[in-house]
């Protein structure tokens, strides 16, 4: 698999906390977001990269997957699961 420029390699490992740093960008904490970013953005590129076949198009996706997680993170809820699940 290609990760395009901008999409930064993780270590493999979720944050510790992810239900915390989710919550955080729900209230609209950039470095929580940049976190969130960093270590999840190869593991959101590699499911969209599954589905799609154009490098481009993969990387265009996991941007608006991110965006769609700033906008509309203070609709999470940890109560209803995990967000790895």
């Amino acid at each position: 698999m290609t990760v395009p420029r901008g999409v930064p390699l993780d270590t493999g490992r979720v944050p510790p906390d992810l239900v915390a740093v989710l919550v955080a960008v729900g209230s609209k904490d950039p470095k929580a977001f940049q976190l969130l970013y960093e270590q999840c953005a190869r593991r959101v590129y590699g499911v969209v990269r599954k589905t799609l076949q154009n490098p481009e198009s993969c990387a265009e996706v996991t941007q608006e997957v991110f965006l769609m997680v700033w906008e509309q993170g203070d609709r999470y809820r940890p109560e209803l699961g995990h967000p790895v699940s």
